[in-house]
């Protein structure tokens, strides 16, 4: 055992050296790759210390054990693209040029790096947790590691969409920081763009946003134990207590959990693909063109991502029912969290077997504050907006427009008409639901809609003259009652914060700031025109804030500065406010 655990880093090491190589195989930031006499050389040099490593960790097969598993196969596969990199350079040497090119091709070669890394994480990761969390000093396991898998999960994007092969023939390599801000705002569900997104990126880069956009809307922990279910192995200890802790609280059987959670995600973003193919195929777009542009957008809108294959957004769709509700409704149900989406499901099977189940007070409480918020939004849109912006459209597209525009900031960021064609007064509608955003839980973000119904009771209660917080026949903890300020007091001032920050480094008035201070805090993604025209700085600001607003406040601060409860009690003494 401690020959094996002698040898795993050396296995992160050489996985660190495949996955250089094969950055420098495709090129990174508009750099050429490198010759591929080298590149078949660093193959060499990599692959064989690797399967030396293996060759130690794993036992090979015998007798009684004569199972070919997902490893074994794997392992062989390594050994045959070794095989075939280790003679290349011979064959070059011995004058074989056809045979060198044939062994050591570019897929092969790009292939065998792709192996390596996989191989060399999967053997160099299976430390204890721990021993993982002891190395790193995580003093909150489970905040650290979302906060920590995320600004992963963001890096690995960038890299990716850094690569040459990610931007369109027609556009230049994207920038650094683009590449960073495009990659967060995948991996952060939030929607705002610097580079549009069919013309200036790839298939390939708009394979690797839409795949951001899956992990970052369910999830990296959720995802993690969803990998190592298909793997066959156990999740890890922090893996099951960020699930239980954000979308499963006391949930026992956290696998069977996310096994819910991955069918119900999967089954509904695959009826509104087809939804949306079907009315893009009506269109002429073409079927396998509609399939594409219909998973994309199910997924984005599910994730409430809000981005668009479509340069002008969903905006040339305002008034066409199927692909105005389909999103709507994916968003709702994208937005409304996890845990609600459970309870449901409990109290539907409950209520079939002849027992009489309640829906939780957290569940009742965000489908209500959600069904005001909408319907309110709808209203006041549909006064301030029937003859002004919505005024080109029909009285049935009208109302489309209006539910389109009440929903998306919660916190999808699609749009079916320009928010700058609104007026102030409705931007400002916009504002605040963005700020409230999705439910706990959820794929969205925002001070949340529990937030602002546990403090909307509370204020209530205070004016009342009431010690406790009731609601539906329940009393809110105080614990509740103290996260919900401290959100949103944090929020409020990372929007104060960033919003002094941008003034002073754009060229551009208070409202529009904020209008983009607010979208990228609540991970919306709508905006009115200054996304492109942000500094370095501003591009670098609107990123941390979506970081910010995806793992939320709290767990970020859980994470760096974590809580030491005091055993020290001291004399109350009242302070006078207001």
């Amino acid at each position: 055992m401690a020959r094996i655990l002698a040898y795993r880093p050396r296995l992160a090491i050489l996985a660190g050296l495949a996955l250089g190589l094969i950055i420098v195989h495709l090129g990174l930031f508009g750099q050429q790759p490198v010759v591929p006499v080298a590149q078949r050389l660093a193959d060499a040099a990599v692959i064989a210390p690797l399967l030396l490593a293996m060759r130690r960790l794993r036992k090979h097969l015998t007798a009684q054990d004569m199972t070919w598993n997902i490893g074994t196969a794997h392992e062989a596969l390594v050994w045959v693209l070794a095989a075939a990199s280790l003679m290349a350079p011979a064959a070059a040497l011995l004058g074989f040029r056809s045979v060198s090119a044939m062994l050591s091709g570019a897929l092969l070669s790009l292939f065998t790096k792709v192996v390596v890394v996989y191989a060399g994480i999967r053997l160099s990761s299976r430390l204890h947790e721990r021993t993982l969390v002891g190395a790193l000093r995580l003093p909150v396991p489970a905040a650290s590691a979302v906060v920590i898998s995320f600004g992963l999960l963001i890096v690995a994007g960038a890299i990716l969409l850094s690569l040459p092969v990610a931007s369109s023939p027609e556009s230049r390599s994207a920038r650094p920081v683009d590449a960073l801000f495009t990659a967060a705002s995948a991996s952060c569900v939030t929607g705002l763009i610097v580079r549009d997104t069919p013309r200036d990126w790839s298939l390939f880069g708009q394979l690797v946003i839409l795949l951001l956009i899956q992990i970052g809307g369910l999830g990296t922990m959720t995802m993690a134990s969803v990998l190592r279910m298909f793997s066959q192995r156990r999740s890890t200890i922090i893996e099951r207590l960020v699930v239980q802790d954000t979308v499963a609280p006391g949930a026992s059987d956290v696998a069977r959990v996310v096994r819910l959670i991955v069918g119900f995600t999967f089954l509904c973003e695959s009826v509104g693909a087809l939804l949306l193919a079907y009315r893009w195929i009506l269109a002429g777009h073409g079927v396998a063109r509609s399939l594409y542009e219909g998973v994309f957008h199910a997924i984005s809108a599910f994730c409430n991502a809000g981005f668009s294959v479509f340069s002008n957004n969903l905006e040339d769709w305002a008034a066409d029912p199927i692909v105005s509700l389909t999103v709507c409704v994916l968003i709702v149900v994208g937005g409304i969290g996890f845990p609600v989406v459970l309870d449901l499901a409990h109290c539907l099977r409950s209520r079939r077997l002849g027992r009489r189940v309640q829906l939780t007070l957290h569940s009742r409480l965000a489908l209500l504050t959600t069904a005001l918020l909408i319907v309110a939004g709808i209203a006041l849109f549909v006064v301030l907006e029937w003859d002004a912006a919505f005024g080109n459209l029909a009285p049935q597209g009208k109302l489309l427009a209006a539910t389109f525009a009440s929903i998306t900031p919660r916190t999808a960021g699609f749009d079916t008409v320009a928010p700058s064609k609104f007026s102030l007064a409705s931007q400002w509608i916009t504002m605040a639901l963005m700020f409230i955003g999705a439910s706990p839980g959820s794929t969205g973000g925002g001070v949340k809609t529990t937030t602002l119904a546990v403090l909307s009771l509370l204020v209530i209660g205070m004016a009342r003259g009431e010690r406790r917080v009731n609601a539906m026949r329940r009393s809110i903890g105080e614990m509740s009652r103290h996260r919900a300020f401290a959100i949103m007091a944090m929020m409020g001032s990372a929007a104060f914060l960033a919003t002094f920050t941008l003034a002073t480094t754009e060229r551009s008035d208070l409202a529009k700031v904020l209008y983009e201070v607010l979208s990228a805090l609540g991970t919306v993604g709508l905006s009115l025109g200054i996304t492109p025209l942000l500094s370095t700085v501003g591009r670098l600001i609107i990123t941390l804030l979506m970081y910010l607003g995806r793992v939320g406040p709290l767990t970020l601060a859980l994470a760096v500065a974590p809580s030491k409860p005091s055993a020290i009690e001291y004399a109350q003494e009242d302070v006078m406010v207001g």
